[in-house]
C-alpha cells in the first residue's frame, strides 16, 4: 500500500509521481510482446528472400541475436514475425509503438535505399513504416528504430488504417540494406502492448501479386523468386529443387493459430505448375501439413497432381478428417491450435521448377469460366470444354446446347447435328454453386451434297475453321500466305500445314491457286488424317520436281513424280479429283497424275509448304463428287430417282438415324446398307410396303462390326432405285 503522508509536497514530483503510476500500469507498457532471441531459439522467427538466417549467440544487444546474411543475389531479405506479434491491434494507445535493434555489417556492395523498416498486413489493408534514406542503419553498430502505432507515421499503400489494425496477418521487419554482400543482426523486436488474438476464419489470401513473399518461408530450395507474371493469374513464386531433399514452404503466421471453427467450413486451396522437370514423378510424400501441440495431419500426393506436369492445375481440400490423414494426435486437439502450415511444392525425384500461386483458406463457392477449343468444327471433329473456374469446384453440369450433356470436369463432346450452340456450366464445391453461359459458342459446320467448304481469303482475319501445324500463317490482301522459312527435321512430312474439314469428307475435288516468290515446296495435302497419316501433292522449283506422296504412320510413298518444276511468281490453278480410290492431279486444266491407291478412304484437305518462306493461295475450295461405287448403281433398265429416299435424321448420326421414304404405289421393297466400298453391312427392309410416306429407325447397336464411316443406303422396288449417303461417328 501507498503511504500518501510520506509522500513529497513539491508539485513537480507529485506530477512526475503521477506520470510514472500512468505508465506502470498502462495496459500498453504493462502488457507487451518481446523478442530478445535470449532463450537460445528464434522464438518463430523466419526470414524469407535469398539468403540463411540462424541464431547467433552472444552477439545481441545485449545477448543473443537473429542474424540473415545476403549473399547479394536475388530477392530482398525479410524477417517475419512469429503468430504472437499478430491479431487485433486495435488496443494499440497512443503511446504505443513497435520497435527494433538492427545492426548492420557490409561486406561489399553499395547502399541502397530501404523501402521500408517495418510492414504490416491483413485483409484491412497494409502500410509501411519508417521509408527512406535517412532510415538507412549506419553500419557496425546497432540502431534502435521505433515507430509509434499512429496513422499519422505510417503510409497506407491499401485500404484503411482502422480496418487494417483490426486484424493484423503480417509483421516484417526489414533485412536487407546493400547492393552486394552484408550480414543484418536483429535484436529486442518489440510490441509495447499485447494483440488480441483472432480465430483463424476465412478468407485468408496469398496471392503473390504484389512482388511480394507475403510472409511465405522456404527450406531445402535452390532459389525462390517471384515473377511478376505467368501466374494463375498475374505473380506467382517460382520454387527450384535441390537435391536431395524436399522442397519446403511455411505459410505466413496469419494463417496460424485456432481453427477449430473451420472443421466442413473452410477448405485449403493452392495452384501448382510443374514449369520443367528431369527426373520420375514422386507420390508417396505429403503434399500439404498442419501440425501443432495437439497433432499433425497431412493431404498426400496422389495422381491427380500430376495434372499439374507443364500447366496449371487448382487443388482444393476441405479440413475434415475425411480428407486428411492423422499422423498423430487427436484431430480436434490440432485445429484448437495449429502452429504450422507447411507445402511440400516437389513431385520429381531429380530437378525441377515448380509455380506456386493462390494460396487461400477459403470458404468460397466456385467462380465458374470455361473455355472450348475449337470452337468452330466440321462434323465428325470433337470439340474439348475446359474448366476454367476458380476456387476448384468439386462438381459439374455441362449444357452443350445440343439437349446433351456431362459431369465431367472437362468433357470431349461430339456434336451429331450442324448449328451454332450454347454452352452452359454449372460447378459447385463444398461452400456452393456459380455457372455461366456463353451464347453462340460453339458452331459446327455440316457436311452438305456440294459445296464441303470454299474460302476465297477476303475476311481480313482467318476463318476459324483452319488448324495450323508449323509454319507462320496470315491472310492478307485476299490470300493466304505462309511467311516462314520453316524446314524442321528437313523431311516432306515435317512441313508447314494448314489443315480444314472433317474426316468424315469422301469424294471430292480440291481446288486451290497458289503462287510461290521462293523456290521450295508448295502444295497441298488430302484426305489428311492426322499428322502421321495423308497424302500430298509437293511441287518445287529448287531441282524441278512435282511428287504425289503417301503417309501411313509417317513413312512416306512416292505415288508418282516428275521433274517439272514451277516458275516463282507465277500463279497456278490446282486440282486434285478423288474417286473412291482413284484420284487425279491437274495443273491449269491438264491432267498429271492419275492414280488408284485405296489407303485412306476420306479425310481433311489442306495447304503445305516446306523451306518456303513466300508462299500463296487462293480461291481455296472442297466440292463433293457425290461418287456411287459401280457395285450398288442401278441394273440395267431401273431408274434412278432421289426424290424417293430422304436424307436420313440426324446425320451423322450415333447410334440411331431415322430413314423416311415415299412409295407412289404398294410395292415389295428392299432397304440396304453399303460400305464406301460396296459392300453390304446391313439389310433393313425386304417385305411389301403399302403406298404412302414411310420412316424406319436404323439402331447400329444391332449391327455389330460397323464402325465409324461413310454409308450408302439404297431402297428399291421393282422399277426404282434411291440412294443415299449418311455418316456413322462413334
Amino acid at each position: 500500500m501507498i503511504n500518501f503522508k510520506s509522500l513529497p509536497k513539491n508539485p513537480f514530483l507529485w506530477t512526475l509521481l503521477f506520470v510514472s503510476l500512468v505508465f506502470a500500469f498502462s495496459p500498453g507498457l504493462f502488457a507487451q510482446v518481446v523478442t530478445d532471441f535470449d532463450s537460445d531459439s528464434l522464438e518463430g522467427w523466419r526470414a524469407v528472400g535469398d539468403g540463411n538466417y540462424s541464431l547467433e549467440i552472444g552477439t545481441g544487444n545485449p545477448g543473443n541475436c537473429m542474424r540473415v546474411d545476403d549473399d547479394a543475389t536475388g530477392e530482398i531479405l525479410i524477417a517475419i514475425a512469429p503468430p504472437k506479434f499478430i491479431g487485433d491491434w486495435s488496443s494499440a494507445g497512443v503511446g504505443d509503438s513497435i520497435t527494433a535493434d538492427i545492426f548492420l555489417h557490409q561486406l561489399s556492395g553499395t547502399p541502397i535505399v530501404p523501402a521500408w523498416i517495418f510492414h504490416i498486413r491483413g485483409p484491412g489493408g497494409q502500410a509501411q513504416a519508417l521509408e527512406g534514406s535517412v532510415y538507412q542503419p549506419t553500419p557496425d553498430i546497432w540502431n534502435h528504430f521505433s515507430v509509434p502505432l499512429d496513422s499519422n507515421f505510417w503510409t497506407v499503400s491499401e485500404g484503411n488504417w482502422n480496418d487494417l489494425i483490426s486484424h493484423i496477418t503480417l509483421l516484417e521487419v526489414m533485412a536487407e540494406f546493400i547492393s552486394g554482400n552484408e550480414y543484418v543482426r536483429l535484436d529486442n523486436i518489440t510490441l509495447t502492448f499485447t494483440p488480441t488474438s483472432i480465430p483463424v476464419f476465412p478468407p485468408l489470401y496469398s496471392e503473390f501479386d504484389h512482388n511480394s513473399f507475403e510472409g511465405w518461408t522456404f527450406h531445402n530450395t535452390a532459389g525462390v523468386n517471384i515473377q511478376s507474371s505467368g501466374g494463375n493469374p498475374s505473380g506467382f513464386l517460382q520454387i527450384s529443387d535441390a537435391g536431395g531433399v524436399f522442397s519446403e514452404g511455411y505459410a505466413p503466421p496469419g494463417f496460424l493459430g485456432d481453427w477449430s471453427a473451420l472443421e466442413e467450413a473452410a477448405a485449403i486451396h493452392l495452384d501448382l505448375k510443374i514449369l520443367n522437370k528431369s527426373g520420375p514423378f514422386v507420390i508417396n510424400h505429403e503434399l500439404i501439413r498442419i501440425s501443432g501441440p495437439g497433432g499433425e495431419a497431412t493431404v498426400p500426393y496422389d495422381s491427380t497432381m500430376l495434372q499439374a506436369d507443364g500447366q496449371w492445375k487448382s487443388f482444393s481440400f476441405l479440413i475434415s478428417p475425411t480428407i486428411w490423414e492423422l499422423v498423430w494426435g487427436d484431430w480436434n486437439s490440432l485445429l484448437n491450435d495449429i502452429t504450422e502450415v507447411v507445402i511440400f511444392p516437389e513431385f520429381i525425384y531429380g530437378s525441377e521448377t515448380i509455380g506456386f500461386d493462390n494460396f487461400r483458406l477459403t470458404d468460397d463457392p466456385p467462380q465458374v469460366d470455361f473455355i472450348a477449343q475449337p470452337r468452330y468444327i466440321f462434323l465428325g471433329d470433337s470439340v474439348w470444354f475446359t474448366d476454367q473456374s476458380k476456387f476448384v469446384p468439386e462438381n459439374w453440369m455441362w449444357s452443350f446446347g445440343d439437349g446433351n450433356s456431362s459431369m465431367m470436369q472437362n468433357p470431349i463432346h461430339y456434336y451429331t447435328d450442324a448449328g451454332t450452340f450454347d454452352i452452359r456450366l454449372i460447378a459447385s464445391n463444398f461452400f456452393g454453386n456459380d455457372s455461366l453461359a456463353k451464347n453462340n459458342y460453339v458452331t459446327i459446320a455440316g457436311i452438305s451434297d456440294s459445296i464441303l467448304y470454299f474460302d476465297n481469303f477476303n475476311n481480313n482475319s482467318i476463318h476459324p475453321a483452319w488448324r495450323f501445324r508449323n509454319g507462320s500463317w496470315v491472310e492478307q490482301e485476299g490470300q493466304m500466305v505462309q511467311t516462314s522459312n520453316h524446314i524442321g527435321n528437313g523431311t516432306f512430312i515435317d512441313g508447314a500445314f494448314a489443315i480444314v474439314g472433317s474426316k468424315f469428307w469422301g469424294d471430292y475435288t480440291l481446288s486451290t491457286d497458289i503462287k510461290s516468290l521462293d523456290n521450295d515446296r508448295i502444295g497441298f495435302v488430302f484426305r489428311y488424317q492426322d499428322p502421321l497419316n495423308f497424302y500430298l501433292f509437293s511441287w518445287q522449283s529448287e531441282g524441278s520436281a512435282r511428287f504425289l506422296m503417301r503417309f501411313v504412320n509417317g513413312a512416306e510413298t512416292i505415288l508418282a513424280s516428275d521433274g517439272v518444276g514451277y516458275n516463282q511468281g507465277q500463279t497456278y490453278h490446282l486440282e486434285m479429283v478423288s474417286d473412291s480410290s482413284r484420284f487425279k492431279i491437274y495443273i491449269d486444266q491438264g491432267l498429271v497424275f492419275d492414280i488408284d491407291d485405296s489407303t485412306f478412304a476420306m479425310g481433311k484437305a489442306g495447304l503445305y509448304c516446306w523451306g518456303n518462306e513466300n508462299s500463296f493461295w487462293d480461291n481455296f475450295s472442297v466440292t463433293q463428287t457425290n461418287y456411287i461405287p459401280s457395285q450398288i448403281e442401278p441394273e440395267p433398265g431401273k431408274s434412278l430417282n432421289t426424290f424417293v429416299l430422304n436424307q436420313n435424321y440426324p446425320n451423322p448420326f450415333n447410334p440411331k438415324t431415322s430413314i423416311g421414304f415415299y412409295l407412289e404405289k404398294s410395292s415389295f421393297i428392299t432397304l440396304t446398307v453399303y460400305n464406301i466400298l460396296g459392300e453390304k453391312v446391313a439389310a433393313l427392309i425386304s417385305d411389301y410396303y403399302p403406298a404412302g410416306n414411310h420412316r424406319y429407325q436404323w439402331d447400329v447397336s444391332n449391327s455389330p462390326g460397323i464402325s465409324s464411316g461413310i454409308y450408302i443406303y439404297k431402297l428399291e422396288t421393282e422399277d426404282q432405285v434411291a440412294l443415299r449417303k449418311m455418316v456413322l461417328m462413334k
